[in-house]
């Protein structure tokens, strides 16, 4: 038996890459160190340098001829209504998201979903949704999310839904996402995203042994005993840096507060690191202390959000590890981050999250950390981390 675990592990997006992170963890803390793992995206690519894997191209796993005792494990991730159009725009350039969500409206997703997937020689009709029509192996859905279904494009997710139904097993991550699926009778659950049980194999004192702080470049007096961590999407936040300095200004007066600012993706469509600069080098000249890390390692991202107070972006990951360490998260842009808001809206208590329909946070996370940074449900997070264990048991046990 072999486990080939599937995702998009081939591009710099922090999320993305804990999920083969966590999976590996769990599957050798169970099966031994030996355990055969392989890792499986859309490409050939190494992520090594920045805490990542080495992954085979998918097609070429779907070529070969598993054995029913093969499991094939989708790890997660808004994987359900991914198109090839967009997953080709999000590893190649940045240049290519817009042109590639222009053709896609102007033509439909499955028409360019189909080209393209012809003129690449794939062999499954979705790049993350693998079926009995695709491979021997058992398939399992972990967790999975999928935030771009649209009803304009009903017979997206009919298709989709065709190929789950002969999965093992099928889990997601949202409410919202597991109604969509029953609609189309695909028996699924709920469950919190796997990458929540990050702290039971990175713990606070494993991330504080990695020297994290020296790949930080700070301005004033900034304080790593005191500081939350803020992140932004350069195609969301772009235009309201500004904005966001503003925000950063009133938050430091009021509270003592600093920013870390963390950029979690610096793929296509991403691009953290360029509005995060912005906010930074901004800050710095009017002398409010804060911070930027330069680290694109994916440990010493999860170090800077487990150890900060807490956390205001718009990276769903982001939320979650801090929630995994028990701090509190706030979306920004709530409205236009649907993946974030759902699974803030489905897992975590109003008064531990905080969801903000704008960049003008300061007000409303004031409010929120007002009695600390911790969040007070702590059992309801045990709770869902347990969940989370339970699910990734049943590829084991099966």
């Amino acid at each position: 038996m072999s486990y080939y675990l599937v995702g998009a592990f081939d591009r710099h997006n922090y999320g993305d890459i804990l999920f083969p992170l966590v999976h590996s963890q769990f599957i050798r803390k169970q099966r031994g160190d030996d355990a055969p793992i392989e890792y499986v995206a859309i490409t050939e690519a190494d992520l090594r340098a920045c805490g990542g894997y080495v992954t085979r191209s998918l097609k070429s796993v779907l070529r070969t001829e598993l054995s029913s005792e093969d499991r094939v494990i989708l790890c997660g991730g808004d994987i359900l209504s991914a198109d090839w159009l967009l997953m080709v725009a999000h590893i190649s350039s940045p240049m290519m998201m817009k042109p590639a969500r222009a053709l896609r409206r102007l033509l439909g997703i499955n028409m360019t979903n189909g080209l393209v997937r012809r003129a690449l020689g794939e062999v499954n009709a979705y790049p993350y949704v693998v079926g009995k029509t695709n491979t021997n192996a058992e398939i399992y859905y972990t967790a999975v999310g999928g935030s771009g279904f649209a009803e304009e494009n009903g017979d997206h997710l009919t298709a989709v839904a065709r190929e789950l139904r002969s999965a093992a097993s099928v889990t997601v991550r949202d409410h919202e996402v597991a109604g969509l699926l029953k609609s189309q009778n695909v028996d699924c659950l709920t469950v919190p995203d796997t990458a929540l049980i990050m702290s039971d194999f990175y713990t606070l004192e494993t991330l504080g042994d990695r020297d994290w702080q020296s790949q930080v470049q700070v301005s004033g007096d900034f304080d790593f005993g005191h500081y939350y961590s803020l992140q932004g999407a350069k195609r969301l936040i772009d235009k309201h840096v500004d904005t966001l300095v503003a925000q950063c200004i009133k938050v430091y007066q009021h509270s003592g507060l600093s920013p870390l600012m963390v950029p979690i993706g610096r793929a296509p469509d991403h691009e953290d690191h360029i509005p995060l600069q912005a906010i930074y080098h901004k800050l710095s000249a009017q002398g409010v202390p804060c911070g930027l890390l330069t680290s694109e390692h994916v440990l010493d991202i999860m170090a800077a959000l487990a150890f900060a107070h807490s956390y205001v972006g718009t990276s769903l990951h982001g939320a979650i590890t801090t929630y995994a360490y028990g701090h509190k998260p706030c979306a920004l842009l709530a409205p236009d981050v649907k993946k974030l808001t759902d699974f803030i809206s489905t897992w975590l208590q109003p008064g531990d999250a905080g969801l903000f329909a704008t960049v003008e946070f300061a007000e409303d996370f004031l409010l929120l950390v007002e009695n600390g940074g911790e969040i007070s449900d702590k059992a309801g997070l045990d709770q869902n981390q347990q969940t989370v264990r339970a699910e990734l048991s049943r590829y084991l046990e099966s």
